[in-house]
């Protein structure tokens, strides 16, 4: 299956274009600076933002060492500093650098951001309700990029709070097609629909929201768990749930395709267990380039329209 053509767009709107206020027009202005500047440039601005946020003791610095430790508990003090200070690093890195993913055209994505697995994709991709399960690595932002030049896809988006953030964010992700964002909580029959039509559904199975009724399963400690939306959609509609990782060597990305998860008998839970077996697997890969930040405690799942749906 061939990619599906895209209408052209090189750039996302800049800052005048988006009728930015002055203070968030600089901020834009500044962060772009600063995404067009050298990866060695953009590495020590991501060390220096780093040492500010230890030396400050931040509060989402603590947090990440809170989760790390619960993690990793058999790394010594200075090995969970070490691990703490790279991580930092690698997310100050990713904040500046998706400035300039959301600038390159069509070419230079392809070009700067390998694909690998494609085959794997396009094996599924138009043929079948298909879930691309992408935790939160920090080059989150190149992955998605990358993969909107493959085929339709949709994703599940909470507004930002600044209507201005929210639309310097939106200009970013929807330059290729129609790359639907779909809010957080809405009702699940327009991705279900969308799903059976051969639109992908881009997923941060990591991040626990609201979804249909079921056990939420736990990641990596029990403090924190994931939704049960990937889950559902594998045992309610037959969704194939294919993992996706991203990371970065210099200035290059190298997004993979895994394989396929295999059907559980168990139904939803079962899958549930054995995505989270999957993503810690991965994550364990590379956990400096993983946003332990966003890892949360679990909700009660609100029941969605589709709840009780056949």
């Amino acid at each position: 299956m061939q990619a599906l053509p895209h209408p052209a767009a090189p750039h996302a709107p800049d800052a005048a274009a988006l009728q930015l206020p002055p203070g968030v027009h600089q901020a834009w202005l500044l962060m772009r600076w600063a995404a067009e500047r050298t990866h060695r440039s953009k590495w020590l601005m991501a060390c220096a933002m780093a040492r500010l946020q230890l030396l400050m003791r931040a509060r989402v610095a603590a947090r990440v060492h809170e989760r790390l430790a619960l993690a990793y508990p058999g790394l010594s003090p200075r090995q969970l500093q070490a691990l703490l200070r790279d991580n930092l690093r690698e997310t100050a890195y990713a904040a500046i650098d998706r400035f300039r993913l959301w600038r390159l055209c069509e070419q230079d994505l392809r070009d700067q951001i390998d694909l690998h697995g494609a085959a794997i994709l396009h094996r599924y991709l138009g043929r079948q309700p298909l879930v691309l399960l992408c935790p939160h690595f920090t080059g989150l932002e190149a992955a998605a990029q990358r993969l909107t030049l493959e085929g339709p896809g949709m994703t599940l988006y909470n507004p930002q709070p600044d209507a201005n953030v929210d639309a310097v964010c939106r200009a970013g992700r929807q330059r290729f097609g129609v790359q639907l964002l779909l809010p957080v909580g809405a009702s699940l029959l327009p991705m279900v629909r969308r799903l059976q039509r051969g639109v992908a559904l881009l997923l941060l199975p990591d991040l626990y929201h609201s979804g249909p009724a079921a056990p939420p399963s736990r990641l990596f400690d029990p403090s924190a768990g994931t939704g049960p939306l990937a889950a559902w959609c594998a045992a309610r509609i037959g969704a194939v749930l294919l993992p996706v990782t991203v990371l970065r060597t210099a200035g290059r990305y190298r997004v993979t395709v895994h394989e396929p998860l295999p059907d559980q008998a168990g139904g939803a839970a079962a899958t549930s267990d054995a995505l989270c077996a999957a993503l810690e697997s991965l994550v364990r890969k590379a956990p400096q380039q993983y946003l332990w930040a966003q890892l949360r405690a679990p909700r009660t799942a609100a029941r969605a329209p589709l709840a009780n749906r056949p």
